[in-house]
């Protein structure tokens, strides 16, 4: 949450945001970190996540709730049955990186606009609802984010922002670079 917090440091107090394979939230006002709400990983959290995002996709397919031609797509794309997907969720290491993993295509065909932006927007207005807008007076303050679900998505993430009364400032995919800047913009003294 550090890296996450300094990287995307502006020089005023905002509340800071990682949104990629797992999600979590601070408020920083440069020198104090807080946490309000804590991270609870992908079995009951990262709202916002790709986790979230591709457990919405997958339950979809599964269902058959995913438009029909796009259900055909990610078949035709990973073909992967019902029991492939239960044997990476539940047998295989690291099940929250592979329902993350979905979350690219959700972004490689984003020509079914409302049915991914639905899914993108359901998840980013789960983390609000359930992280962010639990900051003291969080609209006061812009939001910051790393992480590639966030980068990817910022025009989803910037409309439901505004939903939630707040202005979305710095959006990067990874902070090391900007890292290195803040420790120029801001040296220990």
């Amino acid at each position: 949450m550090l890296a996450c917090a300094l990287s995307t440091y502006k020089g005023e107090p905002a509340i800071s945001c990682i949104l990629g394979t797992g999600s979590n939230s601070c408020y920083f006002d440069g020198q104090n970190l807080r946490e309000e709400v804590p991270a609870i990983a992908y079995v009951l959290g990262d709202e916002g996540s790709g986790s979230f995002i591709g457990k919405r996709l997958l339950r979809d397919y599964m269902r058959g709730y995913m438009p029909e031609n796009l259900g055909e797509i990610f078949f035709k794309t990973y073909g992967l049955s019902h029991a492939d997907i239960f044997e990476n969720l539940y047998n295989k290491p690291l099940p929250n990186r592979f329902c993350a993993s979905f979350s690219k295509f959700i972004y490689d065909n984003n020509n079914f606009v409302e049915y991914t932006r639905d899914v993108v927007g359901e998840a980013f207005t789960a983390f609000f609802q359930n992280l962010v807008s639990h900051y003291p007076n969080y609209k006061n303050y812009p939001l910051n984010c790393v992480g590639s679900v966030a980068y990817n998505f910022r025009d989803v993430l910037t409309e439901v922002a505004g939903k939630y009364g707040m202005q979305v400032g710095k959006i990067i995919r990874s902070p090391i670079d900007d890292l290195v800047q803040y420790h120029q913009d801001f040296p220990i003294s």
